[in-house]
């Protein structure tokens, strides 16, 4: 027996309605559950440890509030009280880095309906028109100095992947050439390569690339958006992050077949269901972790380099170490809020029937 494999997302919304549905395979929700109630529970699933992360977030800022701790921030309350404190808006640190993604999926997972309807319809055409409308934005935003411009990239990147997804839920990807998937790593990678260099922009404009990208003359590196930076790659994202998307499905979907049969042995597959258990904590709550290790190895003289010395690569594993431990106190704490999915839907079996090489389960 092997185990049992739920599709992330609205892949699996897809799959009960392409798929399942059509050969009267069992499912789970059963067959003619309204779209929106899948939604609905999505949503739930998503706010129940969202919740949790604000409310403690509140007892934070309260504790800060009456301990006139921290420098204020956000919208004035009264008088000179505002509503956050130590924290940097809008969205680079914490809370809020997290809490910016979460709404955006919230959204993505809202809208599927329509995305699928779009998917069933135009296909390939619509991450093609996505793909273009990122490019097209950042031409604008950046070029042109438009920036507002750039906002578009808010739908166009971050509904890119999505709908990359629906095309691996109805088993296109499962049927591409491998030369093909190798072809969207090439295409993201060397995209990523040319975009973050100076040599593109140089032989496109010269000295005017410190006119479109400031300080920097081509995309930054990094792809959080940090304090320090003038242009960020992720508030808004830029086509830096359609291009991470590309070549990240396309390794998945190449090495797809070997994760599975990993998949088939007991111990990683009752591990990946318990990541999947607390993965909204996870998600939640990482920043915090590193903020606390950051907060407890900065007096004792970690952290201070700043550029890729031996000491800096000397400190990695610390920097994994302390936060990872920090993180799985507080998932030992606080994932009680999060529940796994109540049932799967499907049998990961390499060449299988079914969807991208997994096999349904019969009753």
């Amino acid at each position: 027996m092997g185990p049992d494999l739920g599709l992330p997302g609205d892949a699996d919304l897809l799959l009960r309605r392409r798929v399942l549905e059509p050969r009267g395979l069992p499912l789970v929700p059963p067959p003619g559950e309204p779209t929106w109630a899948f939604v609905r529970a999505r949503v739930a699933r998503l706010l129940r440890p969202s919740l949790a992360f604000l409310g403690a977030r509140l007892v934070v800022q309260v504790a800060l509030h009456l301990a006139d701790v921290g420098r204020p921030a956000g919208p004035r309350l009264w008088g000179d009280t505002a509503l956050l404190r130590g924290v940097l808006l809008p969205a680079a640190t914490l809370p809020f880095g997290p809490l910016w993604f979460l709404a955006v999926y919230l959204v993505v997972v809202t809208v599927s309906p329509w995305t699928i309807r779009l998917h069933e319809r135009f296909r390939w055409w619509v991450p093609g028109a996505l793909l273009a409308g990122s490019v097209a934005a950042d031409v604008v935003g950046f070029g042109l100095g438009i920036r507002a411009a750039r906002d578009a990239n808010v739908a166009f990147v971050l509904l890119l992947p999505h709908q990359l997804g629906h095309l691996y839920a109805d088993g296109t990807f499962a049927r591409l050439p491998r030369a093909f998937l190798w072809g969207m790593v090439a295409l993201g990678l060397g995209a990523l390569i040319l975009l973050t260099n100076p040599w593109t922009f140089e032989l496109l404009g010269g000295e005017a690339r410190f006119r479109w990208f400031p300080g920097v003359g081509h995309y930054p590196r990094s792809l959080l958006g940090t304090e320090v930076e003038p242009i960020s790659n992720a508030y808004p994202p830029t086509v830096c992050y359609a291009a991470v998307g590309i070549w990240t499905i396309g390794v998945a979907v190449l090495v797809r077949q070997r994760v599975s049969r990993w998949l088939e042995r007991p111990g990683p597959w009752k591990a990946t269901i318990f990541v999947n258990g607390v993965i909204m904590t996870l998600f939640l709550w990482h920043m915090t972790a590193y903020l606390i290790a950051l907060l407890a190895l900065w007096p004792l003289g970690f952290g201070r380099e700043q550029g890729s010395t031996a000491r800096w690569w000397l400190e990695r594993p610390l920097w994994l170490l302390a936060p990872g431990l920090v993180l799985a106190g507080i998932v030992a704490l606080l994932g009680r809020f999060e529940r796994p999915r109540s049932a799967p839907i499907m049998r990961a079996a390499t060449g299988a029937e079914g969807v991208g090489g997994a096999r349904p389960v019969q009753g």
